[in-house]
């Protein structure tokens, strides 16, 4: 496993070219320590929090998960309308 320290706004990019996938730190809530991230890659890559593969996530209708889809030049902003 690859261990990166990274802040705020700071990303970090995964493969290349039409494949690539870039994971930006997004925010920090103080009172849970929790991380927004903001996830960028291509729409056919499938992408899941962990625990909903154990719990059969993998087969919920796109249109009721809980996966927002973003335009690629202004996805982090997109975030919080």
């Amino acid at each position: 496993m690859l261990v990166l320290t990274r802040n705020i706004g700071q990303s970090i990019v995964i493969g290349e070219g039409e494949n690539r996938i870039k994971i930006k730190l997004l925010s920090q809530c103080p009172e849970t320590g929790t991380f927004r991230i903001g996830i960028q890659a291509p729409r056919q890559l499938k992408i899941l929090r962990e625990e909903l593969l154990y719990r059969g996530g993998a087969g919920i209708p796109r249109e009721e998960r809980e996966v927002d889809y973003y335009d690629d030049d202004d996805w982090p902003n997109q975030l919080y309308e």
